[in-house]
């Protein structure tokens, strides 16, 4: 399931071009792979803060613009 809610856990063991990230109900499980072992060491990232992406926000002062590609919003 992507993206990943709450804690993601990173595999520190798998190479680095077939690592794996699990979710915190994943990671109790013992799922395996070719390259995944159960007994690898699976470490908690940071989860990042709120990201507010500003192209995508509409100014305060002014209405939509008929050039911007989300002109028409799907929840208007």
């Amino acid at each position: 399931m992507d993206p990943i809610q709450g804690v993601r856990w990173h595999c520190q063991d798998c190479p680095q071009d077939n690592s794996v990230d699990f979710c915190s109900n994943c990671s109790d499980c013992l799922f395996k792979t070719e390259t995944h072992k159960p007994n690898h060491h699976l470490e908690p990232v940071q989860q990042q803060d709120s990201f507010l992406d500003r192209d995508y926000c509409l100014p305060q002062s002014a209405g939509y613009n008929y050039l911007d590609p989300n002109y028409f919003p799907a929840n208007r």
